[in-house]
């Protein structure tokens, strides 16, 4: 195939005779890049959460110390400047990536408390949150582990933390005072971690959160 074939609409035949090597190949990564719709990646819209994402991915695998944005380029499929030209450093990447946890964990949070329609459905929709896969799974907590570290590190994510604390508790309170709730939602977390390491009893955990409900 011809060098003309391979540079397609990029390149006109006249320019191969003028342009430098290095223009050349520059038009090559233009059109590698380019999707079948003939937009770069800079126009995709979804990118941009496609390599918070997989920011989260990497985390997981690597922690936060041995995440780069070479690893999260690799894992999300795009070229690695383009990681670049959405977040400006490293932390910037964390910061996002960690806001978009928090906020799919708050909302399955909530969204399993609000579905309760008496205070019974609203004891056992605690309990399920702290046994559930949405909510508690090895991810999940990894996750969260890592979340709690990197804050402790950075204290412009404490606001972020506060947040995700406070969408917890308004939806706890549509059920339980607000003492109750403060209680619950630390119990909640507690007992999380702990089930990670020993096996815990949902009968038990059940009437530990209904005392609770009582204060």
């Amino acid at each position: 195939m011809a060098l003309v074939d391979l540079i397609g609409e990029f390149v006109h035949p006249y320019q191969l005779r003028c342009q430098p090597r290095t223009a050349i190949i520059g038009a090559r990564r233009k059109q590698r890049w380019a999707g079948m719709s003939g937009r770069t990646w800079r126009q995709d819209p979804h990118r941009k959460d496609a390599i918070e994402q997989a920011a989260l991915r990497v985390v997981l695998n690597h922690g936060v110390a041995g995440t780069t944005f070479r690893k999260v380029a690799e894992e999300a499929g795009v070229p690695l400047s383009a990681t670049t030209y959405y977040f400006s450093s490293m932390h910037a990447l964390l910061v996002a990536a960690f806001t978009r946890f928090s906020q799919k964990v708050s909302t399955d949070f909530a969204a399993e408390i609000r579905a309760a329609q008496s205070h019974a459905q609203a004891l056992d929709a605690v309990v399920n949150i702290i046994f559930a896969e949405a909510t508690a799974s090895p991810r999940v907590l990894l996750l969260s582990y890592e979340l709690y570290a990197f804050a402790r590190r950075h204290p412009e994510m404490t606001a972020i933390m506060q947040q995700w604390m406070a969408r917890s508790r308004a939806a706890l309170e549509t059920h339980f005072s607000t003492v109750a709730s403060a209680a619950i939602d630390a119990f909640i977390e507690g007992a999380t971690i702990h089930r990670s390491v020993v096996p815990m009893d949902r009968q038990r955990v059940r009437d530990a959160i209904e005392k609770l409900a009582a204060l």
